[in-house]
């Protein structure tokens, strides 16, 4: 299931909720539930902080996985690849990860943020991975990253 809205909360939060609402009714949420908006009210990063964006700036998207516990702790890593990954086939954009949740160009100017958080129960382990992805920036792309528009 992959569901497209035009302005949320925070693509996280509601995946989360409804997994504990369906949970709640013995019908858990299918794994691989992908949200995606572009613009969020009520996004967080990492340690509590606010994400903020501006609406059309960004390609904010969640995604549901029931790893095995063993693999939840790689979830955010394994995210940071695949975005680089994606970057780099899209925009042909070198870019690199720093450690846990950032994906930056060669100059080191953020192009995505990573936030994952996990919880548990009846249905077993359930983590949601939130993405941002910088489409626009304000005074332009940084040097050697060309202008994308998804």
């Amino acid at each position: 299931m992959i569901r497209l809205v035009s302005e949320t909360g925070s693509t996280n939060r509601d995946l989360l909720d409804r997994a504990a609402d369906a949970a709640s009714q013995n019908q858990p949420i299918e794994e691989g539930a992908v949200l995606v908006t572009d613009h969020q009210t009520a996004g967080r990063g990492r340690q509590g902080r606010i994400w903020l964006d501006q609406p059309g700036a960004s390609l904010l998207t969640s995604v549901l996985l029931r790893p095995a516990p063993d693999w939840a702790p790689l979830v955010p890593l394994l995210t940071g690849l695949a975005i680089a990954d994606g970057l780099r086939a899209i925009a042909d954009v070198e870019v690199g990860l720093k450690w846990p949740n950032d994906v930056l160009t060669t100059d080191e100017r953020k192009l995505a943020g990573i936030l994952t958080e996990a919880t548990s129960g009846r249905s077993g382990l359930t983590v949601v991975t939130g993405f941002g992805v910088n489409l626009r920036w304000t005074d332009g792309p940084p040097a050697g990253v060309p202008a994308v528009d998804l």
